[in-house]
């Protein structure tokens, strides 16, 4: 068994697609189907539930899902081991120096970020690249963004924080606590809609507002991709007076995490209730609702209407302190590799390299 085929696995696990599985490990479709099948010859399971598409991750799959994310966590640990014991006698010096102008962190401590849920599988490959070209590991704690800002507010201090929105960003610069904080990506927001309630981008605004129409979305201060619906909501309220409350009141809203990585689709309860038709209509970030579409049947998403449209803006800021490498990984972000990962991944990249003169 290879880890290469485990860390295939891994990614086919987090993205439900054989196709975008291999755009993200940058292998052919056939690699990446004979790597997942070798893998299966040599523990002699099966592992994929097979169909003319994806269709999940067996029992088995599950288990071995589950002990391969840790051995992947082991042998990263131990490459970026052995990186540091074979130049550990040329610059050993050098190091701890360093160390002692960065109490707290060892030499094979992991860059330390907390992050908003929605960028989990895309910092996951961010991460692995830079681990790849550099030896230093990162370690990335997700949730809900506003309690990780609390948590650095009254006391923890990882190296970065990645939001889905400026203003936790901001509001720990106006504190003193991070630095600026720069955009390094954009996510949309759509709508996940049952096939059979004949909704369009042009009827958009009349179906939400039929009261037969069943929406839902993630509460808002829950989780910012319902703050953002809310915001569409307030557009909304702009072309149609009364609306607002309307859809306020309304709306399902779920305590949905964008965390779908671990859990398959038959136990997310924004798919459950469109695959049910308990809901019609469910808003939400582009990137979280294609995994849930790719898992459904008789849906299909729906870009908004632009006048109602709101685009939400990723930022990191550095926590005032934080290690160099911390800022080699910031940097690395935004670089034209990472920023062609964050569009594999179906977000909007910041920065494109200038075009080649004739």
């Amino acid at each position: 068994m290879l880890i290469r085929h485990l860390f295939f696995f891994a990614i086919l696990a987090q993205e439900k697609h054989f196709g975008r599985a291999a755009r993200v490990c940058n292998v052919s479709q056939p690699t990446l189907s004979s790597a997942i099948q070798k893998l299966e010859k040599d523990l002699d399971v099966q592992l994929i539930e097979r169909g003319q598409s994806f269709r999940g991750l067996t029992d088995d799959g599950e288990k071995v899902l589950a002990w391969g994310k840790r051995l992947l966590e082991n042998y990263d640990r131990l490459r970026a081991d052995l990186r540091e014991s074979s130049s550990g006698t040329a610059t050993g010096s050098a190091n701890s120096k360093a160390e002692s102008r960065s109490p707290g962190h060892s030499r094979q401590s992991a860059i330390q970020i907390y992050a908003a849920g929605s960028l989990s599988n895309v910092l996951s490959a961010v991460a692995a690249s830079f681990f790849e070209m550099t030896g230093i590991p990162v370690s990335v704690q997700h949730g809900p963004i506003g309690p990780l800002r609390e948590r650095i507010e009254t006391g923890d201090r990882p190296d970065l924080f990645l939001s889905a929105d400026l203003a936790n960003s901001s509001r720990l610069t106006d504190l003193g606590l991070a630095r600026p904080p720069i955009v390094f990506a954009r996510n949309a927001m759509c709508a996940l809609v049952r096939r059979d309630a004949n909704v369009t981008r042009n009827n958009l605004i009349d179906k939400i507002l039929n009261p037969d129409v069943h929406i839902g979305a993630v509460t808002p201060a829950k989780g910012l991709s319902g703050d953002y619906t809310w915001n569409v909501f307030r557009r909304v309220e702009q072309f149609k007076p009364g609306a607002f409350a309307v859809l306020d009141s309304k709306t399902r809203k779920f305590n949905g995490s964008p965390l779908m990585q671990a859990a398959e689709i038959k136990r997310d309860a924004i798919a459950q209730s469109i695959n049910d038709g308990t809901i019609d209509v469910c808003f939400g970030y582009l990137t979280g609702m294609r995994k849930r579409a790719d898992g459904l049947e008789n849906v299909e998403l729906i870009e908004l209407p632009t006048a109602v449209s709101v685009v939400p803006e990723y930022t990191m800021a550095p926590l005032v302190g934080s290690r160099p490498a911390a800022l080699s990984f910031a940097l690395f972000i935004l670089s034209p590799s990472s920023q062609a990962i964050f569009s594999k991944f179906g977000f909007t990249p910041v920065t494109t390299p200038a075009a080649t003169p004739q």
